[in-house]
């Protein structure tokens, strides 16, 4: 639940990505994320989310400091209060930070298949490999191949923050971030298209 240091080491291919040309190559975000790990590169995706047209390190930037950054201002404070392993193999792990109706659940899939995974917000969530969700009191995140009752047959990562100061579940003002992926998402029982980021108001 910590922010990323980013530096070469963590994954990223060595380039000076303000002189890249990639960002109008027409193999898109295959050609983009070519040298960077295979856990790296499901975040360097940017199809049709906020910074498609971009570096791969761009769009990873953006996809992981939007997740990471309001996680950790969930966390920071928050002790670690379980780590369970949700299936024989451990590939698939449950965090809980602090208790009570403040308290963050982060669920990952490490494993090589897709998992089913429950979700206060989302249902059953399926989370591919290095999929994940998150949830808190004022934020949510996923990165899944079905959350809320839609289907993202590549996956697809958003991110949902309330903007009124309320709780997720009671706010009148939600901001959505999406990363890539289809820009479908069901929340509040209606669904929306957000290609890159929106502040909805819920009634």
């Amino acid at each position: 639940a910590r922010p990323f240091y980013y530096h070469l080491g963590a994954g990223q291919p060595p380039h000076l990505y303000w002189e890249s040309s990639d960002a109008s190559d027409d193999q898109g975000d295959k050609r983009r994320s070519h040298g960077y790990t295979p856990e790296v590169s499901r975040f360097a995706r940017s199809d049709s989310g906020w910074a498609e047209g971009m570096d791969g390190l761009d769009a990873f930037i953006k996809n992981t400091h939007e997740v990471l950054g309001p996680l950790h201002r969930a966390t920071a404070h928050d002790r670690l209060t379980q780590l369970a392993f949700l299936t024989d193999d451990r590939s698939v792990r449950k965090a809980v930070y602090g208790e009570g109706e403040e308290q963050t659940t982060v669920v990952v899939n490490f494993g090589s298949g897709d998992r089913e995974v429950p979700s206060d917000l989302g249902g059953p969530v399926i989370l591919p490999q290095w999929g994940f969700v998150v949830e808190s009191s004022s934020f949510a995140a996923f990165y899944a191949r079905r959350w809320n009752g839609v289907d993202y047959d590549d996956g697809a990562l958003f991110t949902i923050r309330s903007e009124d100061g309320r709780p997720l579940r009671e706010a009148k003002r939600v901001r959505i971030l999406h990363g890539f992926g289809p820009p479908d998402i069901r929340w509040n029982d209606r669904q929306y298209q957000v290609n890159r980021e929106e502040t909805i108001q819920v009634t």
